[in-house]
């Protein structure tokens, strides 16, 4: 119990982790008139669409990239801890389903992990 709890909390603080750096990577200045200017938080150029349907696509592609490296090693980090559980269960059949259920868990995500990019140009196509 002690490790899916471990888990949780350990996938919350990844996800705050990405929200941080994505507004960290912003930038708003004040013009001397006191309006905002958010001019430097998007770099699409609105002029020609196909320029900005390009950028688009190439962010939403570092985007799919980067979750798919996180959710590959938390799929990963899910199977070895249930393969340590498992080895120091002792016959324990409590901590044993704690075990395969962590790496039955691990697999089912490495497999979301893989089919990521097709899900993902099924919404972005859909539309």
């Amino acid at each position: 119990m002690k490790a899916v709890k471990l888990l949780m909390v350990m996938a919350i603080l990844l996800m705050q982790m990405m929200v941080f750096a994505s507004v960290a990577g912003a930038t708003a200045t004040a013009n001397p008139s006191g309006k905002l200017d958010i001019s430097g938080l998007s770099n699409v150029d609105s002029s020609d669409s196909t320029t900005s349907a390009k950028n688009i696509q190439k962010e939403l592609d570092k985007w799919i990239t980067n979750l798919r490296t996180i959710g590959a090693v938390v799929a990963i980090f899910g199977i070895v801890i249930g393969g340590i559980l498992f080895s120091v269960s002792l016959g324990n059949s409590q901590r044993r389903g704690l075990a395969i259920s962590s790496m039955l868990s691990g697999g089912v995500g490495i497999v979301i992990v893989a089919k990521a990019p097709a899900i993902a140009g099924y919404f972005i196509n859909a539309g």
